[in-house]
C-alpha cells in the first residue's frame, strides 16, 4: 500500500529521495497471476505472494524454513542456540529503540 502512495506521489512532487522501508502486513497479501506471456487455453493460477516473493529462496526455491534448517545443521547450531540469538537479538532492538537509536528511521505511517 505504502508502495502505491509512493509511486503515486512521485511525478507529483519534488521528492527527490525513495523511501526505503520493510512492513510485513500478510493479512491483506494478494494473490497473483503469472502473466507476462498469457493464458491461450487451459485454467491460471494463483500465486501466493507471501511465498513466492517472501518465504522462498529465490536462488534454489527452497522454502526459508528449510534453509534455515540446512544451514544450522551444516554448522552445527543446535535449535536452543538459534533460540538464545533470537531473543539476544530481540532484546538488542529493543534497548536500541528505546535508547532513540531508530528515531529518525521508523516513523509512524497513517492509514485510514
Amino acid at each position: 500500500m505504502f508502495n502505491d502512495i509512493l509511486m503515486e506521489e512521485l511525478p507529483l512532487s519534488p521528492i527527490l529521495v525513495p523511501v526505503v522501508h520493510k512492513i510485513r502486513h500478510y493479512t491483506n497479501a494478494s494473490h497473483v497471476v503469472p502473466m507476462r506471456v498469457g493464458v491461450k487455453v487451459g485454467d491460471m493460477f494463483l500465486q501466493d505472494t507471501i511465498l513466492c516473493d517472501g518465504l522462498m529462496d529465490a536462488f534454489y526455491n527452497y522454502h526459508m524454513g528449510v534453509t534455515a534448517e540446512n544451514v544450522a545443521m551444516q554448522w552445527h547450531v543446535s535449535r536452543e542456540e538459534q533460540d538464545k540469538f533470537a531473543v539476544q537479538s530481540q532484546n538488542r532492538t529493543e534497548a536500541a529503540q528505546k535508547a532513540g537509536y531508530f528515531e529518525k528511521e521508523i516513523v509512524p505511517v497513517v492509514t485510514q
